[in-house]
């Protein structure tokens, strides 16, 4: 016969469902429903979750003027941005959403690209041959610097000169215009089959004033940089692409969902890149994707990020959720003010960052037992967490009071 109906179908212009059919319907489906009634979502308080980003959404606007950043200027689509626009969207690895303000709002994906122009470049060519042309580590100097590796490579592909070095490599055999339709497609699927758009505009205001980015490639050109046979200047003009594709805070953390879901996209459920490419690129961000503050935000927040001139951010929790945040306004150094604010704050109150799924933070400040100063402090160290999933299963209902979070920072303070 037919077999059993789909979840939809069983729930669909249903007053009752018989117990049965519900229960044989959720043991074969695997949608966010299915998930619900077996108690295995990711996040499985999800309007306290709602409630609490929501919370710290409005605080971080209230609290963060815009007067607090600037616009990119140097890009002047990027200028003409209104400052108070200001959204976040969050997907989980089981295709759970929640937006807040403008974020279905089209915005450049700027330098947001690097890491999935990367993790396709990876795809496409394995990571070997990828890294015979582009390093891994902090360059430890600005993201346009004229600086290459004791190989003469870019220190790694969050970096402008990276970003055109990967760009270079990506289907390197094909015309530019299927090398474009490819890349468009990898962002699509990243996304989960939605569409993105180029922005003709940014592009020529992106290459109307990249005089330094130009140099840079004559720089790697003396250096013998690039791969043989390949044309410098063409991959420059790749790259300025692959920054003018327009994204939403939606689509954003959709692409980075997937990510968190090693791969998988959340929303189609497809296999977009194998885990190999997307550890290599999430330990990337890591370390390198946020400007000169990548180190201050490993240490502050403790999770992979990205951040462009466009004001975006998107940060990556493994095995949970992708969430983006966008507002134009940047700081010194380039990465949205209230974006900076809002991870951090995140970070704070869900206390998960990669380590605090190591170390149970939360639970050593709660439970040690207080010691006098002359005493040996052993027993107030984070502990080793048992369960890792346990932990990270909280984040829907773990919410630290300020109490708590004090603990925290006083035992970050004292090691």
């Amino acid at each position: 016969g037919r077999g059993l109906p789909s979840l939809a179908e069983v729930v669909d212009g249903a007053e009752v469902i018989p117990y049965a059919v519900l229960c044989q319907t959720v043991r074969q489906n695997d949608s966010v429903l299915a998930k619900a009634v077996r108690g295995t979502l990711a996040v499985p308080d999800w309007r306290s979750f709602c409630e609490q980003i929501t919370s710290l959404y409005n605080d971080v606007k209230r609290k963060v003027p815009t007067s607090a950043g600037k616009n990119a200027d140097y890009i002047p689509e990027l200028a003409s941005f209104d400052p108070e626009l200001y959204s976040i969207a969050v997907v989980t690895v089981d295709g759970q959403h929640l937006s807040l303000g403008e974020a279905d709002s089209d915005f450049p994906i700027e330098s947001c690209s690097k890491p999935f122009l990367y993790a396709l470049a990876c795809e496409d060519l394995g990571g070997e041959a990828v890294h015979k042309h582009v390093g891994r580590e902090p360059s430890g100097v600005a993201f346009n610097a004229f600086t290459l590796n004791k190989d003469n490579v870019p220190h790694n592909a969050c970096i402008n000169s990276g970003a055109m070095m990967t760009a270079s490599l990506f289907h390197a055999h094909l015309p530019l215009a299927d090398r474009f339709k490819k890349l468009t497609s990898g962002f699509a699927d990243l996304a989960g089959r939605q569409k993105v758009r180029f922005n003709q505009a940014v592009y020529l205001s992106e290459k109307n004033t990249a005089h330094r980015n130009f140099a840079l490639a004559y720089f790697m050109k003396r250096f013998n940089a690039f791969p043989e046979h390949v044309n410098f200047l063409e991959a420059v003009d790749f790259y300025f692409q692959s920054c003018s594709i327009d994204v939403t805070c939606d689509k954003l953390a959709a692409m980075a969902s997937t990510f968190a879901n090693n791969g998988v996209s959340p929303l189609s459920g497809a296999t977009v890149m194998q885990p190999r490419v997307v550890k290599d690129s999430l330990q990337l961000m890591y370390s390198c994707g946020l400007y000169d503050y990548s180190g201050e935000f490993a240490v502050r927040v403790g999770l992979p990020a990205k951040s462009g001139v466009s004001g975006c951010i998107y940060m990556v929790l493994p095995g949970l959720l992708g969430l983006a945040v966008w507002s134009p306004p940047l700081d010194s150094v380039g990465n949205s003010v209230r974006g900076i604010e809002f991870c951090r704050r995140f970070a704070e109150e869900f206390n998960c960052a990669l380590l605090d799924l190591i170390f149970d933070t939360t639970l050593a400040g709660s439970h040690a037992t207080e010691k006098s100063a002359d005493e040996d402090n052993v027993e107030d160290l984070p502990k080793p967490s048992r369960n890792n999933s346990k932990l990270l299963q909280k984040l829907g209902s773990r919410r630290l009071d300020a109490a708590e979070r004090a603990r925290v920072r006083s035992l970050s303070a004292r090691k």
